[in-house]
């Protein structure tokens, strides 16, 4: 357990990261069936969605397992990451199989709020992933709203992608549409951009082949570079299809409102938000 004046970072015996009490995420770099604990195949589903993601931002190091993975990409050049809490470094400092990315001379770790670090630079990326805490939690309005959606899109560069969980909130669904022209759902993360989203088989196993971390092959296998894409496009989701396009996500939340700085909508309950359902609680 670390405390900082951001807040209390905990690492459970069984391997869990907290923060402020609520789970953050578990250490793993493996995609690979069996061992992927923590859904980190989420992690490598850019290399079918962006043809070449040299420069990526990342909002908050978590576990670090994400930055881990993308950092081996091998089209990837820097990976700048903001984290407001520098507890987060602590604990990966501690985590073998993730503790090499602090001495990664791709990864620059900087130690600031991620809303205020995007207002204040002029840089523009390629990629900016954003693996958000729990839409419910305080201050989520920060990473979720419009005003902030709408300042991430200046920040990409054309042909750039925004990846982010939603933690299936489907107000935030209705944000990210609210901003970005193209959108499509995987799971609980939203890809969105400027331009079409198309998915690249061939692109991703291919980058498969190459992939490794820490000089481990991520896939040893090479009749499983097929088997793991399977595994990405139809794993066992329970709730909602694994897909979801722009139309549908569009039709299904017409009725509810966009997250703004004002309503802060997630956070507070806004019965506005929730036009049919007011008497349940929103799906977590």
């Amino acid at each position: 357990m670390i405390e900082t004046n951001s807040g209390v970072v905990a690492v459970s015996r069984g391997g869990n990261l907290y923060s402020g009490g609520a789970y953050e995420g578990r250490f793993n770099v493996s995609p690979l069936p069996g061992k992927n604990s923590n859904r980190i195949t989420r992690t490598y589903l850019p290399a079918a969605f962006h043809p070449n993601p040299k420069n990526i931002l990342f909002v908050g190091l978590g576990s670090g397992s994400w930055v881990q993975v993308l950092a081996h990409d091998p089209d990837v050049e820097t990976i700048t990451v903001v984290e407001i809490n520098p507890g987060f470094v602590d604990v990966v400092r501690r985590q073998p199989i993730v503790a090499s990315l602090l001495k990664n001379p791709k990864v620059k770790i900087v130690v600031d709020d991620g809303r205020r670090y995007l207002r204040a630079t002029d840089q523009r990326f390629d990629l900016i992933v954003q693996n958000t805490i729990v839409y419910w939690r305080a201050h989520a309005t920060n990473l979720l709203s419009a005003e902030y959606f709408a300042l991430t899109k200046a920040r990409l560069r054309p042909g750039g992608r925004l990846y982010v969980n939603t933690t299936r909130s489907s107000v935030v669904h209705k944000t990210l549409l609210s901003v970005f022209p193209h959108a499509l759902r995987y799971q609980n993360m939203f890809i969105v951009g400027n331009e079409p989203i198309a998915i690249n088989r061939a692109r991703f196993e291919a980058k498969l082949r190459l992939w490794k971390i820490d000089g481990n092959p991520v896939v040893p296998d090479a009749l499983q570079y097929r088997n793991l894409f399977e595994f990405l496009i139809n794993p066992t989701w329970t709730g909602s299809p694994t897909w979801e396009t722009r139309t549908a996500i569009a039709r299904r939340t017409r009725d509810i409102t966009t997250l703004t700085d004002d309503n802060m909508a997630t956070e507070f309950r806004w019965t506005k938000a929730y036009p049919k359902s007011r008497s349940k609680a929103p799906e977590k």
